[in-house]
């Protein structure tokens, strides 16, 4: 029945398995001084949609969090130095995974480390992006430089660009009333 496992848990033991089938688990903050998740820890969380990852956590083990179906994207931390094969594995709901170390070691075989439709960030030419290239996975460099690709006028006063990172920015002054997408106009 646990739902939040938060940092206020001070003698939460978070070795392997520990949590491991807790389908009611919602949201893990893993507390500073951790450094290690230990192999399936949180494996089959179905109910996990978030998760907190301490500054101090230097390894995720094998299967640590495989199968948390429902875990949209995890950010791990620049102390991180390995991932173990699988430890995010078949989380179906996982868009984006962001590798923060650049020579963090991603041990894997055959892709299964992160899931497949996840997007990969991470630096240029680093170990995420030789994952991402190595297993057909769509890669996005943190420290790429934003560069506008499409630009134009909204309405009057209004203006959008949309970048290289995705991103759309609509500025200046005035009311968005209208929308224009592929000829097609929306009020």
């Amino acid at each position: 029945e646990l739902r939040v496992l938060s940092e206020d848990e001070t003698e939460v033991y978070w070795g392997e398995g520990a949590f491991g089938f807790c389908s009611a688990l919602e949201r893990v903050v893993i507390p500073e001084g951790v450094k290690a998740i230990q192999m399936q820890t949180f494996v089959y969380c179905t109910s996990l949609t978030s998760v907190e990852l301490p500054s101090t956590l230097e390894t995720i083990d094998q299967l640590a969090f495989a199968f948390c179906s429902a875990l949209p994207e995890v950010e791990i931390p620049a102390s991180v130095t390995a991932v173990a094969y699988g430890a995010f594995g078949m989380c179906e709901s996982m868009e984006k995974v962001t590798v923060n170390n650049a020579q963090c070691v991603i041990d894997d075989y055959n892709g299964m480390t992160f899931p497949e439709q996840a997007v990969i960030y991470g630096y240029a030419n680093s170990t995420a992006q030789t994952y991402a290239e190595t297993y057909g996975r769509e890669f996005v460099a943190l420290d790429e430089e934003e560069k506008i690709l499409y630009s134009g006028e909204c309405e009057e006063g209004l203006s959008w660009t949309l970048s290289s990172l995705g991103i759309l920015r609509i500025s200046g002054e005035g009311r968005l009333t209208k929308i224009i997408f592929n000829s097609t106009a929306y009020d």
